[in-house]
């Protein structure tokens, strides 16, 4: 017998694969709303295992610097060689609230090349004024996480370490910076929350910005665990150790 299994693939959106059709006995994806976008046609055991590498860190040991907001860039230098807009107006309004603050930015970047990183770090000039932000380099599997833990809030477009964020118990805004974002990768897809709510907008303006991150500066833990809870365990499960996957391991190895 041979245990069959997929972590979650667009390709499942199709009826068949490379060889043929789908045959699979369990599917492990973030969270129950990613296994129910699959159609019926393919038949698996949905595991909601949430994601392999945030499950590695504790939510529980977090060292927070108070007030230190942070934003998980979206930047991709192939996005801005195809002249792609990952979100000018944003930035310009995002800029402006934080002044408005006096907050610095800490952008926790994307690029771990040296001179993709300069190219990263080249945009953002364009929005923040000198001393306004500090780009931090990808610099190994674990340096994006670790800027998360340290964080008391932390902002994104649609990135999946955003809520791998919220899996890890950090206080996360979202909003729909890039332009073709705000219909295709909305807050919360493939389930709908709806234009705007109290950490999530899909309008980039200066007035929603300063809304959404003037929620998440001010919100009580308790009250944040109201507002985003119920949502956060349907989009990314949070397994510290991996538990799940340990359990199908085992499995494999009393199969073999």
């Amino acid at each position: 017998m041979a245990l069959r299994y997929r972590i979650e693939i667009p390709q499942l959106l199709e009826k068949s694969g490379p060889a043929g059709i789908w045959t699979i006995d369990k599917l492990f994806a973030f969270g129950p709303a990613w296994i129910s976008q699959f159609p019926s046609y393919v038949k698996f055991e949905g595991v909601a295992a949430g994601s392999v590498k945030a499950n590695e860190f504790s939510n529980k040991s977090r060292s927070v610097q108070q007030g230190q907001v942070s934003w998980i860039s979206t930047f991709r230098s192939s996005y801005i060689a195809k002249e792609n807009d990952i979100g000018d107006l944003f930035y310009q309004n995002f800029s402006k609230v934080l002044q408005a603050r006096k907050i610095k930015a800490q952008i926790i970047g994307f690029e771990s090349d040296s001179d993709l990183h300069a190219q990263e770090g080249k945009y953002f000039s364009k929005f923040f004024k000198p001393g306004g932000q500090t780009l931090n380099r990808r610099i190994s599997s674990d340096s994006s996480y670790e800027l998360i833990k340290s964080s008391s809030v932390v902002m994104t477009d649609q990135s999946s370490l955003g809520y791998e964020s919220l899996a890890l118990g950090c206080k996360t805004g979202f909003i729909a910076a890039a332009p073709r974002f705000q219909k295709t990768h909305r807050f919360g897809k493939p389930l709908e929350f709806g234009e705007k709510g109290p950490f999530w907008t899909n309008d980039p303006t200066e007035d929603e910005i300063a809304r959404v991150l003037g929620y998440l500066l001010t919100v009580s833990d308790e009250q944040w665990e109201r507002d985003s809870g119920w949502i956060r365990d349907k989009l990314m499960v949070y397994d510290y150790g991996n538990t799940k996957f340990g359990l199908m391991l085992r499995a494999c190895s009393l199969i073999v």
